[in-house]
This record gives C-alpha cells, sequence and structure tokens, in this order.
C-alpha cells in the first residue's frame, strides 16, 4: 500500500534522482581524496528533501507547438488491485525549441521547466593571418593586441 504523500513518477524520472545524488555524493568523495580546501567541512545529506528535481527524457515527453503545450508521461499507478493511468502533466510554454533533449521539473519558490536541448553548430571559421593576444586580468576585463600593433583595453570599472 502507498503513502498519500509519496507522489508516484516514472521509473526513468526515478533513475534520474538517483543519478543525481550518486553523482554529487561521488564529487563529494573525490573532493575529500583530493584535500581540497574545504573538503574537510563536506558532508553527506542527512535532512530529508521536500521536493527533487524529477527529469524527463525525449521519450517521455509529447510536444504540442501550436498549441504551446508540453505534455509529460504519466506512469501507471494500482488503485484497488486495478491498474490506472495518473493524470497528465501539461506545461504551457511560450517558445518551443527544436532537438528536445531532455526536460526537468526544478522547484524554486515553486515549479519551474528546464528545458534542455541540442542546438545546431553554424559557426564559421573565418581564414587569416591574423592574430591577436588577450589577457583576461583582474584590472581590465580585457586587454588584447593584434600583429599590427592595434590594441584595445576593455576595463570593468567606473571611470
Amino acid at each position: 500500500m502507498m503513502k498519500k504523500r509519496v507522489p508516484i513518477i516514472l521509473a526513468n524520472s526515478i533513475n534520474f534522482v538517483i543519478l543525481k545524488y550518486i553523482t554529487a555524493r561521488d564529487a563529494m568523495f573525490r573532493s575529500i581524496k583530493a584535500n581540497h580546501k574545504n573538503s574537510k567541512k563536506v558532508k553527506l545529506p542527512y535532512k530529508e528533501k521536500k521536493y527533487f528535481n524529477t527529469g524527463y527524457t525525449y521519450q517521455n515527453i509529447r510536444i504540442d507547438k501550436e498549441k504551446h503545450l508540453i505534455t509529460l508521461a504519466r506512469p501507471l499507478i494500482i488503485v484497488d488491485g486495478k491498474q490506472t493511468l495518473q493524470p497528465r502533466i501539461k506545461c504551457h510554454v511560450k517558445t518551443i525549441p527544436d532537438n528536445i533533449k531532455e526536460i526537468e521539473l526544478v522547484y524554486k519558490n515553486g515549479l519551474k521547466l528546464a528545458i534542455k536541448y541540442i542546438e545546431e553548430d553554424n559557426k564559421q571559421l573565418i581564414q587569416s593571418e591574423n592574430e591577436a593576444a588577450i589577457d583576461l586580468g583582474e584590472i581590465h576585463s580585457i586587454t588584447s593586441i593584434d600583429n599590427h600593433g592595434n590594441g584595445i583595453i576593455i576595463t570593468g570599472r567606473k571611470i
């Protein structure tokens, strides 16, 4: 028998939460092993979280670009010995990008939808003999000079 407080989510979403936790845990152990500056202060989570970021892969979502609607998949649940479907989660969005890879439900003062997508690579390489040297410093944001002696200093301070 399921508790009423526990939401039922897809197996992929459960794997997503577990993978995020294990990744963070492994990073913590690597930090301790490498003796980083604050690695002794790092501890495993001990508080019970109310909300976990839940991910949905492209296989678990339905997209309707005309209605600006993203529908997240719903898992089967068993109620009184019968299999029933949970109600769908519908998300109304302003714009929907192409090539969606993953969608994540994030809780930050309310539920937010984080969409991860693949963007096409439209870089154009310029064929040139010119070279430039750039210094990203603390005093000036950018200092640059090219092979003709032209220079520019961009500062981030108020003048």
